[in-house]
């Protein structure tokens, strides 16, 4: 198994990403992102948002507010010709040579890529290129906002009218581009060799390692691997599955925010086993249901308990660290009431758990 970083090729598909930066919604499809994010980048994304917002109308034909739907170009994109055109430029260019009909070809079998191991595949892309119509119905079938299929629709039926205007608007948006790639170019260069090196020695093992177990050593690689590191997604790792292949695409952040994401899964699981630890003590059982029965005074609930003050008051401490008892106030006077959120949620976690 062989890992081979392409610096090149890395800064053409974030080139051809980069309009996504107009929709800062794509990382609320990112769970809990939030919690990861780097806050500076968090200002540059904003800022570029911005900045492309001008060619707003233009990017939204061609590029979907969620980050899983594919884009045109993607559909369009081969693994071959995306490391043949490695020169953003010349990549343009080459698109502008493509006609119609190669279009619909490359797009239909981008859509059919599922079926890439029926033996009649070919077969089956020829029934769809038999008419618009077909295609049409290809598209409609997709799991996919509907202005999506729209804007799909106008594209598919003239392909070299849309390409260039595409190709216009990714001209005028270059230097835009390498103004916001700059800010990552000399570290994205440094990392990329660092993880192919870190790979190539440890291999599949490497993988789960420096993800802190996000992604599993048993899963299926190629004998050979084209590395993509990315700007523009830096806190997402994905497959990115072409019509001749699979590349790569690993975010320039995602080490830290995977370490973060464990140590906040290993946080969250210290916390359960903590309430279960307190649910298990008997007296901690009982205390917690006075609290929820409105019987709060620690005086009360030694006596009802038939212990000493000093007793329960271990045991309150021993409720409030757990987070299963909280302090609240009314007429001015301290109490503690059973927090149902965080049980509840516990709950939740264990249940998913025990199903994953």
């Amino acid at each position: 198994m062989k890992f081979l970083f392409n610096q090149e090729v890395s800064k053409l598909y974030d080139f051809l990403m980069f309009p996504k930066l107009l929709n800062k919604e794509i990382y609320d499809d990112i769970a809990q992102i939030d919690d990861y994010i780097d806050k500076e980048f968090e200002a540059l994304l904003a800022r570029y948002s911005d900045i492309l917002s001008p060619y707003a109308k233009e990017i939204n034909l061609f590029y979907t507010k969620n980050i899983f739907y594919a884009n045109f170009i993607e559909q369009i994109l081969t693994k071959d010709k995306l490391l043949t055109y490695t020169d953003p430029h010349e990549f343009l260019d080459f698109l502008l040579t493509l006609s119609s009909n190669q279009v619909k070809q490359i797009f239909v079998k981008s859509l059919l890529k599922q079926e890439k191991d029926n033996p009649n595949i070919n077969e089956l892309i020829n029934e769809v290129m038999s008419s618009n119509e077909k295609i049409m119905n290809l598209i409609n079938d997709l799991l996919i906002d509907s202005s999506v299929k729209w804007n799909l629709y106008l594209i598919i039926q003239e392909p070299e009218k849309y390409l260039n205007i595409y190709v216009n608007l990714m001209k005028q948006l270059y230097p835009v581009f390498l103004d916001y790639y700059q800010h990552f170019e000399t570290k994205l260069i440094s990392y990329g060799k660092f993880l192919e090196n870190y790979l190539n020695e440890k291999g599949s093992v490497g993988l789960e390692e420096i993800t802190h177990s996000l992604l599993d050593k048993s899963l299926i690689l190629d004998d050979y691997n084209d590395l993509l590191i990315s700007c523009i997604f830096p806190y997402s790792l994905s497959f990115i599955d072409l019509t001749d292949g699979r590349i790569i695409v690993w975010g320039l952040h995602i080490e830290d925010a995977s370490k973060k994401l464990k140590e906040n899964y290993d946080n969250r699981l210290n916390n359960r086993i903590q309430v279960f630890k307190n649910l298990g003590d008997k007296t901690r059982y009982e205390v917690l249901k006075l609290i929820s029965k409105g019987i709060t005074s620690t005086k009360d609930i030694a006596t009802v308990l038939n212990v000493s003050s000093a007793t329960i008051s271990y045991h309150l401490n021993a409720l409030l660290a757990a987070k299963l008892i909280k302090i609240s106030t009314n007429n001015r006077k301290f109490s503690y009431e059973v927090d149902s959120d965080v049980i509840n949620e516990v709950f939740q976690e264990l249940i998913n758990d025990l199903q994953s």
